[in-house]
């Protein structure tokens, strides 16, 4: 099998981006939970959703918050609670 060009993380990324340049809250909601089990950083996520607000415009913005935040409840749901210190 050939290797691929993209990675897991690069995919579920580029699919956030594509769901906002559609302003498609459905798409939004599922990959960005997808971004995070690939391992996505949100610093990344942010730049690649600059790109959409280049491109797209002002309606871009809207879309792009939203993904942002859909992210970072993701990333909150999945993060492990740090133990409690006796």
């Amino acid at each position: 099998m050939a290797e691929r060009a993209l990675d897991d993380a690069s995919k579920a990324m580029l699919a956030v981006v594509l769901g906002v340049a559609h302003q498609s809250e459905r798409c939004i909601l599922t990959h960005a939970e997808a971004a995070v089990v690939a391992g996505v950083t949100r610093q990344q996520l942010i730049e690649a959703l600059n790109l959409t607000i280049v491109f797209g415009g002002a309606p871009g913005y809207g879309f792009a918050a939203f993904a942002l935040d859909t992210f970072d409840t993701f990333t909150t749901k999945t993060s492990t609670p740090e133990p409690l210190s006796a």
